[in-house]
Order: C-alpha cells, then sequence, then structure tokens
C-alpha cells in the first residue's frame, strides 16, 4: 500500500474529522471506566446465561425463599438438592404435570405450561445436540427457573476481565520514540462460552507510513465457544500455531501493552465502527477517527435533505392544488377478509447507502474486499489499510456524498 505523507497540515484535517470527545458516548463508546455498580450488572445468570444488565428488575429477590432449577441442579440454595429440584421444576412439561395435579385440574385436558423468568438447557451440546433433552442444538429451551440467579464472581475478578483503562502517558524520550501520530486499527472478534464477544486477533498500522506494527493472534483468558472463523478468518490452526511459537499476545491487558507501545493519549486512532475494537480491547481513548461516523452523518445529512424537499414538493402541491393523496391500502386484502389466500408481501428494501466497510471500500476506493466472507472470513489487514485509505480519500475529497 502507498504511504502518505505526514504533514502539520494533513494532522489538522485529520483532526477535524475526529468525533468530539462529548459526542462519543452516543456513537457507542465508553468514556470512563466502569463503577462497581456496573461491573456487578456484567456477572451472568446461571441458567440463561444472559448478563444481568439484561436482566434488570427480573433478578431474585429471596435467595432464601425461592429456588432456582439451576440451584437445583448444582445442589445449592434454601432447600437441599432433591426437596429443590422437586419445588421448581426442570422441564416446562413436568412443571405443568405438578401445577395440574396440585390444582385438581382434569388430567385429560391439556395442562398450563409454566412461564419461566428463566429459560435453559441445563445440559452441554455433544455432536450438535443437547445431553438434557436430546434436541437439536437450535432448539427452544427444555428447563426454566423462576428466578434469575447471578454468578458468584467477586468484585477482583469482574474487575480483571471488564474494567476499561485510559490510555496511559508516556514518560521520557525512550517511551516517547515508537508512538506514532495516528496509526489505523482493526480487531476480530470470537465469541466465549459465555455469549461474552472475545478479542482473538489484533493489527495495527501506522497510519502514514503503512508499516505493520501489530498482527498478532490474542489468546483470551475465558474458554472460547468458537472462532467465528467465517467472519474472523482466525483458525484453531493459527491459534495452536501462534501458542507454539509463543508470538500469540495473553488476553486483553497484553493486547493493550503491545498497542500503547505505539499509541499514546494523542494519538489519532482510525478505525470503521472501532467502538467494537475498543470494547474488546478493554481500552478507553479520546482521539478518535471513525470511518463509520464520517459516512454515517453523510448519509443522515442526504435523508434530511430528500425528506426536506419531498415536504416541500408536497406543500407546493397542496398550494397549487395539484396534490393528489395516495390511496390508502385496505390493512387486510380483499382476498384474505374474504377467506381466499393473501398476496404475498414484498420485502422492503433498506433505504440508503451500505455502510458496511465492505460496500464502502467498494463505492469509494473501487477496491474489493472481505471476499471470503462467510467462508474463510475477513483479512484484518486488508481491512485495517481499506480504513485507512477510506479516511484519506474523505481528506482528498472534502465535501464529498
Amino acid at each position: 500500500m502507498e504511504a502518505i505523507v505526514q504533514s502539520e497540515d494533513y494532522l489538522t484535517q485529520l483532526r477535524v474529522l475526529m468525533e468530539p470527545k462529548e459526542n462519543l458516548k452516543q456513537h457507542g463508546f465508553i468514556t470512563q471506566p466502569l463503577t462497581e455498580e456496573e461491573l456487578l450488572l456484567k456477572r451472568r445468570c446461571l441458567g440463561c446465561k444472559k448478563a444481568m444488565s439484561q436482566l434488570r428488575g427480573r433478578e431474585r429477590k429471596d435467595p432464601g425463599i425461592a429456588v432456582s432449577a439451576h440451584a437445583a441442579n448444582n445442589g445449592t440454595g434454601s432447600l437441599p438438592a432433591t426437596e429443590a429440584a422437586a419445588l421448581v421444576l426442570a422441564t416446562p412439561v413436568a412443571a405443568a404435570t405438578e401445577v395440574a395435579e396440585n390444582q385438581s385440574i382434569d388430567p385429560a385436558k391439556p395442562a398450563p405450561v409454566p412461564r419461566f423468568k428463566c429459560k435453559f438447557h441445563p445440559g452441554e451440546v455433544v455432536d450438535k445436540y443437547w445431553t438434557c433433552c436430546d434436541q437439536h442444538c437450535t432448539a427452544d429451551p427444555c428447563s426454566g427457573a423462576h428466578f434469575h440467579d447471578p454468578q458468584d464472581e467477586s468484585l477482583v475478578k469482574l474487575v480483571q476481565h471488564h474494567q476499561l483503562y485510559h490510555t496511559p502517558i508516556v514518560h521520557g524520550r525512550v517511551g516517547r520514540q515508537d508512538i506514532r501520530a495516528a496509526v489505523a486499527l482493526d480487531c476480530e472478534m470470537g465469541t466465549a462460552k459465555t455469549g461474552d464477544s472475545e478479542l482473538i486477533k489484533l493489527t495495527l498500522i501506522d497510519y502514514f507510513t503503512g508499516e505493520i506494527l501489530i498482527d498478532k493472534i490474542v489468546e483470551p483468558d475465558v474458554p472460547l465457544q468458537h472462532l467465528n472463523t467465517k467472519w474472523s478468518g482466525v483458525t484453531w490452526g493459527q491459534v495452536r500455531a501462534a501458542q507454539r511459537k509463543r508470538t500469540s499476545l495473553q488476553a486483553p491487558a497484553g493486547a493493550r501493552r503491545a498497542l500503547w507501545k505505539f499509541v499514546g493519549p494523542e494519538t489519532i486512532v482510525v478505525g470503521h465502527g472501532v467502538h467494537n475494537d475498543f470494547k474488546s480491547l478493554k481500552w478507553i481513548h479520546e482521539h478518535v477517527v471513525d470511518s463509520f461516523i464520517i459516512e454515517f452523518k453523510i448519509k443522515k445529512r442526504i435523508d434530511e435533505q430528500e425528506k426536506k424537499a419531498q415536504e416541500e414538493a408536497i406543500a407546493k402541491a397542496k398550494a397549487d392544488g395539484t396534490c393528489v393523496e395516495p390511496v390508502k391500502e385496505d390493512a387486510v386484502p380483499t382476498e384474505a377478509a374474504n377467506g381466499g389466500a393473501a398476496p404475498a408481501q414484498k420485502k422492503r428494501k433498506r433505504k440508503g447507502g451500505n455502510l458496511s466497510l465492505r460496500g464502502l471500500a467498494e463505492r469509494r476506493l473501487n477496491r474489493k474486499i472481505q471476499l471470503g466472507e462467510g467462508k474463510t472470513g475477513h483479512d484484518s489487514v486488508e481491512d485495517t489499510f481499506a480504513t485507512r485509505d477510506l479516511v484519506h480519500w474523505h481528506i482528498t475529497h472534502p465535501g464529498a456524498e
């Protein structure tokens, strides 16, 4: 890839594209370290595995009284495991039968299925089938509980895995010699067994020279369920090779340390939807140029102009008396209302341009990328250069739409 001449004038133009600090949060960036309350909400339910932040108001309030199915399975709670299992049933069918017996409901009639707040499979997936119910791994949960029980994780462990950190200030000439004026970044993510998105690869280039500073596998500090290879492009073979050669970075903390050798508080970081990369790195940085946000603002401005032009045209037509009100279609088609088959409805097309990196690279740069998407996955180096060149395009084409 061609180098970009670094100059103070170019850096000034790059800073103009930076998102103001006060706007970062509305675009999904985390701008402050997590509070104790926010860290505790990162705990996941023992049953359905959802984060407690998703289940606010539905967690169990009285652990001494109620016992959940997963507490029964683990032999924990206010009752012995056998009694707990009898109190809160692990299968909706069994629970429905018990309800019918207790309420003297006619057994010939279908028993009411209990509505559990927490739904899950208590078993594991083996050869694509759940061990608990022998159903396919895509089947609906076979078990449930009346409450969501958060995992018993210490605050120290939650800090280690979820806390975010600001870019450190660099002291001394030796520490500053490798710090770059601007870099471009791309991360690839896999999925942990908990369901969390986990960093598995980090790519960093010098924005101006194009030098590849980092292109390494990252080993998460939690067990992985899969690598999302058809999107991430990372395979288990690559992970094992990096482990053998000892070239992998250890967890997000190791990735941050490697990154901070080249990035200081004033370094401009370029990315596409880069708030997701920052979250995976557990990193807070304020000097950001996001090509997605640049394009989103352009699209928003175009949409507003089109809407305004349309409203003005309608107002003018009404004033001239030439406006024809559109005929409202019946909520139910005539054939369907008369018992006939309703005509198939056409899918609505997404309005507006494609803001994916792949679509923008083709439209702005006339470059095809991510050709292995859905099969062999993305090339993070290719994506990083595409992001850099997309931002460079906007600098060399100011005001373009």
